[in-house]
């Protein structure tokens, strides 16, 4: 059993508090009961819900809304569905486990520009859940609508129906006017909070996840098109990105049918306007990246919620740790994620990284006197340099088992298993081909109930 202290002390302390104030904000609206606290997780929609870590947000936000009631606090566990997202290359593609044990790629093709909000439900997607095992294309046939998103939100909702789970669309929220004319009125401040929160960051030899591309991470969305347009934010005045006009005020920019949509820094203070958020249920990188608005919360005035890490999980066919077992290799040794790569490698492999260190650590010293304020190209930098770190450890990894004598049919197998940081699988693996009916459902959901549990699950 391993569990966090500072998050477990924080939960608790904010329940004594909670317990002593006796009421929280009305939330019947949105949430469906009154005097209610929301746990919170989401993630943009996916094909056919892989990859798994959707399924591990929504377990843990689950468990720890079970955990609140049963101290007395009625608590509601949200999906935040961001169908707003750009990044059409993520999600519409994944990869399912099929019947001879070999990864699957899937991928749909898309011919429209913009948001994911408003891709239609194609023919495409219905030729691929007609492929699934009955009980996986059951969560989608007769979904309601003809967007992806509709069919996405009724899957979930029918997986989760016991569980009461609340599944949000930021087009569906409740007018946002006001979140806006608070982020307007207070840029300059929101500005100064950014950079202080990132040079904290930077000042710990960290890395920023969510580096800035615009002062304020904020879009305006085209009404037809659904484009996202970088809203640029300079001298206290706004402007669209590409057209240099500017304005005093962010909404002298909206056209008619546009709306505004968050960034990654700002989403987090847009749904705890919108809800009362207790708890904020996140994966390893989105929890890196909120340490990045800290000072944005108390900027707008609003509550922080406790940040807990999401529960962690790897869905392994048996017919797969028996591969990788018969190779010599300990399943759990082998989807371990070293705590440090680097003090790791300076104790195995010194000959091979010593030049390769010591010219990263001369480059990232460069960059920083040379572009003190490119922030963001910096971090991008860093984390291609980490990047091709890790693929050159996978590459040792596979290396050192070959000397060992292992198979290499066999190692080539395990090694499309493999992430490029070598971390468990839990986003590789698609989620619908191990659901054989509910009740496996149900088996792997029961693995995730101790939400201060933090150690990796394994489950086939």
């Amino acid at each position: 059993m391993h569990s966090d202290p500072a998050n477990t002390i924080q939960l608790h302390q904010l329940l004594a508090q909670m317990g002593k104030q006796g009421k929280v904000t009305d939330a019947k609206e949105i949430l469906g009961s009154e005097n209610c606290l929301a746990v919170i997780t989401g993630q943009q929609p996916n094909l056919l819900l892989g990859p798994t870590l959707i399924l591990h947000k929504i377990f843990t936000a689950v468990s720890l809304s079970r955990w609140l009631k049963n101290n007395g606090i009625n608590a509601v566990p949200v999906f935040w569905n961001a169908s707003e997202d750009h990044d059409q290359g993520e999600i519409l593609r994944t990869h399912q486990l099929s019947f001879d044990g070999n990864l699957r790629k899937l991928r749909l093709s898309s011919q429209q520009e913009g948001a994911v909000e408003a891709l239609p439900w194609t023919a495409e997607l219905s030729g691929l859940i007609n492929e699934l095992p009955d009980f996986s294309r059951s969560l989608f046939e007769g979904g309601y609508g003809d967007r992806y998103g509709d069919h996405f939100n009724v899957a979930l909702k029918r997986l989760f129906e016991k569980d009461e789970l609340v599944i949000l669309e930021p087009r569906n929220l409740p007018d946002s006017e006001k979140f806006w004319q608070q982020v307007d009125e207070k840029a300059a401040e929101i500005v100064a909070g950014f950079e202080a929160d990132e040079q904290d960051i930077l000042a710990q030899g960290k890395t920023l996840q969510a580096p800035r591309r615009t002062a304020i991470p904020l879009f305006a969305l085209d009404g037809k098109t659904g484009v996202r347009i970088p809203l640029i934010y300079e001298n206290s005045q706004w402007s669209r990105k590409g057209e240099g006009k500017y304005s005093k005020s962010l909404f002298d920019l909206l056209r008619r049918g546009e709306r505004f949509s968050p960034g990654a820094l700002l989403r987090p203070a847009l749904a705890q306007f919108h809800l009362p958020i207790m708890v904020s249920v996140l994966g390893p990188a989105e929890y890196e990246y909120h340490f990045q608005n800290e000072r944005l919360f108390e900027t707008l005035g609003l509550h922080r919620p406790v940040l807990w890490p999401r529960l962690k999980g790897t869905f392994l066919p048996q017919e797969m740790r028996s591969e990788i077992e018969n190779c010599g290799i300990q399943v759990e040794e082998f989807l371990k994620s070293p705590v440090d790569h680097f003090q790791e490698w300076k104790i195995k492999q010194p000959d091979l990284l010593k030049g390769l260190e010591s010219e990263m650590m001369s480059l990232k010293k460069n960059m920083r006197d040379s572009m003190p304020h490119h922030q963001g190209a910096m971090a991008e930098f860093e984390r291609k340099m980490h990047g091709a770190f890790f693929a050159l450890e996978r590459k040792v990894k596979l290396e050192a088992w070959q000397a060992q004598g292992l198979p290499v049919k066999q190692l080539g197998q395990i090694a499309r298993f493999l992430t490029p940081r070598s971390l468990p699988q839990e986003r590789t693996l698609g989620s619908l081909f191990m659901l054989r009916d509910k009740e496996h459902f149900l088996q792997i959901q029961a693995q995730f109930d101790d939400v201060f549990d933090s150690s990796h699950r394994l489950y086939s």
